[in-house]
C-alpha cells in the first residue's frame, strides 16, 4: 500500500490480504514498524491487522485489532507496539473525518 495523505505521502507498505469479506471484515499482515526503505524486514515475523464493520444502533461500529505482537523480537516490540498503538488511533480519526465529510 502507498499512502496518499499529506503526513506520509508516498510511504509504502508492504501487506498480504489474507480476508476480504465485503462489506464486512478486511485482514491483511504486514510487518510492523517497517517504514525504513534500507532495512530488509522480510526475515520478521508479520502481524495480523483486523478491521472488522458492524450494524448498530448509531450506525455502524468500527473494530480495529492487531495480533501477533508477541512474535516480535523484544528489541524491537515495545517501540512498534507504541508507533502502531499511536498510528491507529490517527487511522481511525482519519476514517472518522472521512465518513463524516460523505455523510
Amino acid at each position: 500500500m502507498t499512502s496518499v495523505h499529506p503526513d506520509h505521502a508516498g510511504q509504502r507498505n508492504r501487506v498480504r490480504f489474507t480476508e476480504l469479506t465485503p462489506p464486512r471484515r478486511l485482514v491483511w499482515e504486514w510487518h510492523p514498524g517497517a517504514v525504513d526503505p534500507k532495512v530488509d524486514y522480510t526475515r520478521e515475523p508479520c502481524t495480523t491487522v483486523t478491521f472488522t464493520l458492524e450494524a448498530s444502533e448509531r450506525g455502524t461500529r468500527l473494530s480495529v485489532s492487531e495480533t501477533g505482537f508477541d512474535a516480535i523480537s523484544l528489541a524491537r516490540r515495545a517501540q512498534v507496539y507504541t508507533d502502531n498503538d499511536q498510528g491507529w488511533t490517527t487511522v481511525i480519526g482519519w476514517l472518522q473525518t472521512y465518513v463524516e465529510k460523505t455523510i
